[in-house]
């Protein structure tokens, strides 16, 4: 629960200068307060309450302070780290932060505020806007020791985010690991955090000067942690999870990236994308072995074959029900599942821990069920996309029943989808450990997901025939058959 309840705390208001998700130019982690400091001019704030002044400046500094020490600590890396120790001094200096009377004359502003929700998303306790604009809320039981604004400062320096136990995927140099380190959970500045503001000050001192010397450096959490050029070396796979997509990310032994892969499991007709196509390089695979001349792909969707007999599917079923997307640091598995019993067919996707993403069913009774479960755990801020459960009318999608009650239907048929829901969520829940639904889907999104969940319909029925339909089609061939001969006996009769 602690790492849930510190997880909502942060924001994402994060400047895409800073963190686009996508970019791997060192020059886009970058930031204008680093640019001051490397050139030691004072960094001028904007602050609205003058009470808070002490806590600002204690924040500033306690960046460059951190890192001094660590640095102090390790003489291997403090020779390393030599040319930028001037710099990290600069910045730990107090006198070199001066509160402006207006945010016109400063470089970053920041707002001290009892209810952020004009500001920030829901759930958070503080975020950074356009690079220069800081909203926090008061310290109290929800911002000790004024941690937040460290965190948000650390963005405003060119950190990235470490929510997660995986390092940083978006590119070079922003640290070298969790640690509780101030931009991943923890409430203090650690190593991991000392880590990244070196390499802050790397990368926009080469950016100032491309020709600049090479940096090795050694991580101050780990001697086995080693930096290139802000790189981190031997880097494993990791993914960041967001609104629904998985994005994958691999990297060559020198720590450039290898690819960039984006899963969304919403889209039938695209399940994955390569937004970065493989370099060749020696990389790092998800076993943490180092691998050669990897390719991306999926296997081909199987056309069924022109079922003519019952023996035909079964055996048709028994190879061609389980799909796997081959990718580099993580698996996403589809799989089709023929039932003439209690549901005729449905497309089912999980990940590489086996945890349901998506399902989706096709009944026999003009209805579709869906159940939706975010690849990122469904985070309170972002409470406006889909729900997790759901039921609607194949032939007028506009009725449909969402888990918690709501309803878009004649009483009568909402109790009739009702009961269908409840029934067929126990089904699947038992046979593949779906989680609990979460209520609260608003119908103001109704439109998107009974679309998206038509697409998945369009998929199922291109690949795939419900045993049901078969026995239809078979019934009816058989019917079509007997009245061609019946037609033909009948007119083979002699006259009379």
């Amino acid at each position: 629960m602690r790492f849930f309840f510190f997880f909502l705390l942060f924001c994402f208001c994060i400047p895409s200068a800073v963190a686009d998700p996508f970019s791997l130019d060192e020059g886009q982690i970058y930031n204008q307060l680093t640019q001051r400091i490397i050139h030691r001019q004072p960094i001028r704030y904007y602050l609205n309450d003058p009470k808070m002044k002490p806590e600002v400046e204690k924040a500033f500094t306690g960046w460059f302070t951190n890192s001094l020490f660590y640095l102090s600590i390790r003489p291997k890396q403090s020779q390393q780290a030599a040319p930028f120790i001037p710099y990290l001094e600069f910045g730990a200096n107090a006198e070199n932060y001066i509160k402006v009377a207006t945010e016109q004359e400063s470089d970053i502003s920041i707002y001290y505020e009892k209810d952020l929700r004009a500001f920030c998303s829901p759930g958070t306790a503080g975020c950074l806007k356009n690079g220069n604009r800081l909203y926090l809320i008061y310290p109290g039981v929800f911002n000790s020791d004024n941690y937040v604004l460290k965190h948000e400062l650390g963005h405003a320096f060119g950190l990235e985010d470490l929510y997660t136990t995986q390092y940083p995927a978006t590119g070079p140099a922003i640290g070298s690991g969790p640690r509780k380190a101030i931009m991943h959970i923890g409430t203090t500045l650690t190593c991991d955090d000392a880590d990244g503001i070196i390499h802050s000050i790397f990368l926009a001192l080469r950016r100032e000067n491309p020709q600049m010397q090479d940096f090795s450096f050694t991580s101050l959490c780990d001697e086995k942690r080693k930096f290139y050029n802000a790189y981190m070396q031997n880097r494993p796979p990791a993914y960041v999870d967001f609104k629904g997509k998985r994005t994958l990310y691999t990297y060559c032994t020198d720590g450039t990236p290898h690819s960039i892969v984006q899963i969304d499991p919403t889209q039938p007709q695209n399940l994955y994308s390569v937004l970065q196509a493989p370099k060749d390089c020696p990389y790092i695979n998800a076993k943490g072995e180092i691998s050669h001349g990897i390719t991306l792909h999926s296997q081909d969707i199987m056309h069924a074959p022109q079922q003519t007999s019952f023996a035909d599917v079964a055996k048709w079923m028994q190879k061609n029900t389980l799909y796997e997307l081959d990718l580099p640091a993580s698996k996403i598995t589809l799989q089709a599942v023929l039932d003439s019993k209690d549901v005729p067919g449905y497309l089912f996707l999980f990940d590489e821990n086996k945890r349901p993403i998506y399902l989706f069913a096709y009944l026999k009774n003009d209805y579709n069920v869906v159940f939706n479960f975010y690849l990122d755990g469904r985070p309170m801020y972002q409470g406006e996309t889909a729900a997790d459960y759901f039921i609607y009318n194949r032939q007028n999608p506009k009725l449909f029943y969402v888990d918690g009650g709501t309803c878009h239907a004649p009483q009568e048929q909402c109790q009739e989808m009702q009961a269908l829901m409840n029934k067929y969520f126990l089904y699947f829940a038992k046979k593949h450990h779906l989680p609990a639904s979460m209520p609260g889907w608003s119908t103001a999104y109704s439109r998107d997901n009974i679309m998206m969940a038509q697409e998945w319909e369009k998929f199922f029925l291109a690949h795939f025939t419900p045993i049901y339909i078969l026995e239809e089609k078979i019934k009816q061939d058989i019917s079509h058959q007997r009245a061609k001969v019946y037609k033909e006996k009948t007119l083979q009769r002699p006259a009379w």
